[in-house]
Order: structure tokens, then sequence, then C-alpha cells
């Protein structure tokens, strides 16, 4: 999401793109392209950085464009987050109007739900607030194929065979494909390429199950009892999937999901799903690793770099933000371009 909006944003511009990488974008055998096989949540999640609410908002209101256009790439769900610290302040975007954010007790949320149709786990009662607020949520595949069509509709190329060991590789290649400009968008690679201390990867799990077409809630819970910052559960009804989740693990980076993660997501599914999960059939499951960078996201000109040849931006370490924060890093990196 982050390499493929950028690149949109630069061509829709006028600045032409030649976008490079090694897997396909729909790939979902590859743990490091992230982007496919996520939940697409519009919410701001591990990503470190001063810029991050503002990112966000510009993604915001992108989504919300496209949604009023009749884009049904994106849709607005009522989400429910539960929370057991009475004392915890609202997150910054909750400010936004157009989320529609409230904070209820169990109680009332009960009220609220049987008149709004918004499915309440069980488990409400064991928290002392629920909140809840209007979110876009992303059908993966189906944007990003949508946005690399539109790259090459404008005179762009979308290249999925491009293996880059070395920024000297990048150069070569762009120098070759006529380009002024390299921008940096290798996620889990990135820091890799340019020299610094690899990003860190925070493992994810999920399984995709058929979704039931009344069912419009996500649920999301990272706090005990249900979850924590490790492990928390979710529910994401996503186009025609409910993606169900998951975990957080910085460091693990075992690709194939394991016995017990199995378990534990039909065991989430039946927790958080209407009727135990009764019309919901597992059609998949996924494995993907989150890019988090120490220090937050490194976006901007790269003075070391651009003295190589060619001037050079990187783009990368977004964490778990990647379908939060990415219009707005691309309008930065569009700002730095059209200032070279």
């Amino acid at each position: 999401m982050i390499g493929l909006r950028t690149a949109l944003s630069l061509s829709r511009n006028s600045i032409p793109v030649s976008v490079r990488s090694s897997v396909s974008p729909l790939a979902t055998s590859c743990a490091l392209n992230a982007s496919v096989g996520a939940g697409g949540l519009w919410m701001p999640f591990h990503c470190d950085d001063d810029r991050t609410d503002r990112w966000a908002k510009s993604q915001l209101e992108d989504y919300l464009k496209m949604h009023s256009a009749g884009d049904d790439a994106v849709e607005l769900v009522p989400t429910l987050s539960f929370i057991n610290e009475s004392s915890q302040d609202l997150p910054s975007w909750a400010a936004s109007p157009q989320l529609q954010f409230q904070s209820f007790s169990p109680t009332e949320l009960a009220q609220q739900a049987s008149v709004n149709g918004v499915h309440v786990p069980p488990f409400a009662e064991k928290y002392g607030k629920i909140w809840q607020w209007l979110t876009p949520i992303v059908d993966c595949p189906r944007l990003l194929k949508s946005m690399m069509v539109e790259i090459e509709a404008a005179g762009g190329s979308v290249d999925n065979e491009s293996e880059f060991s070395s920024s000297d590789d990048v150069l070569a290649v762009a120098k070759a494909d006529g380009c002024t400009v390299v921008v940096n968008c290798l996620g889990g690679a990135g820091a890799t390429l340019i020299g610094e201390p690899p990003v860190t990867l925070a493992r994810g799990v999920l399984k995709y199950y058929s979704r039931r077409e009344d069912f419009k809630t996500c649920i999301l819970v990272d706090h005990p009892p249900m979850g924590s910052d490790t492990h928390p559960i979710y529910a994401i009804p996503r186009g025609n999937v409910v993606a169900v989740g998951g975990t957080y693990l910085e460091g693990d980076h075992e690709q194939s999901m394991r016995p017990e993660e199995e378990e534990m997501l039909r065991a989430t599914a039946k927790l958080l799903l209407p009727d135990e999960g009764e019309g919901f059939e597992e059609v998949g499951e996924w494995v993907g690793f989150r890019p988090v960078r120490e220090g937050g996201v490194k976006l901007g000109l790269n003075e070391e770099m651009s003295g190589k040849g060619l001037s050079w931006i990187d783009n990368f370490g977004h964490g778990g933000s990647g379908w939060t924060v990415a219009s707005g890093c691309a309008d930065d990196v569009l700002d730095i371009a059209q200032d070279l």
C-alpha cells in the first residue's frame, strides 16, 4: 500500500513512475508482502511518529471521498474497541467528526446495539467502557489492483521480477529506466538497503471467513482479560470475508501458521462472530510481518544516498498502519520530489 499509493500520487501529478519489486503487490505467498493480507482497517496502530495524525487524516479524507464516489472497495463500518482502564484518554484521532466517536458503558452499548444493529460479543460486561466509531475498511486486494491499473493506464510500469541486493543495484536499474529519483518503499527491507539496522518485524496471523451479509461490525480487543498487546483479538469485515486475528509478535520470524495459532484463531472466531460463527465458513489464512522502525517512520530526502547520482527519498517503517497513513506519506514524498 505504501509503495503503490506513493507511485499513484506521483503519477497523478504528471510524474512518470516505474514500480519495481520482487513479487506482485497481490502475492499472498510472501509474508513480507503485508498489505494484501491485512485487515484493511483505518486506525493508527504501532506507528509512533509525530506526523502520524496528519498522515492518517489525509488517508481518512481519501477513503471518505472514495466511498462518497461509490467506490465499493471502501466500506464504512461501525467499530467497537473494549477498554478496561477507566482513566484511559481518548486517542487523538477520535476528534475527527467524520468518525462519530462515542464512549459507552456495557449497558449503554447494549441499548444502542438493539437500535443500530451493532453486534456486541458476550464478554462486553467484563470491560469498563467500549469505544464505538465509524471507520473505513478496505478490500485490500481489490484496491491494490485498482491502483496498479491506474498507474499503468497513466503510462507507468509495475514490474514484479526485480531483485535488489544493494542500493547500487537499485541505482543501476533506476538509471536504466531513465529515472532521476528513487523512492525506497521496501518496508521490512527498506532499512537494510540503505545500511541502517534492520527494522523490527512484528508478526501477525489471521484466518479468513466467508462473510455473512448481516455482519457489519468491526470488533477490536487488545485489553485484558480477552486480549493483550501481543495477542489482540479482532474480527474485521473486509469485502466478502471477515479477517479474524491475531498476534503482534516483534522479532518472531516464523512464516507458517503454528498449530496452536490455528486453534486460537478458530476459538476467537466463535467468540467474536454472531451465533458462535455459524454461517461463517473458513476460507483461508495468512501470516504477515509489519515493519516497525525504532524512531518512527523513515520518510524524507536521504542526503547521503542522494550523493550516489540520483535523488533518494525514503518512505518505510510504518508498522501496522500502512493502510492508515499511506496517502499522507505519499503527499509528503510528492512535495519533496516536486521541490528537487
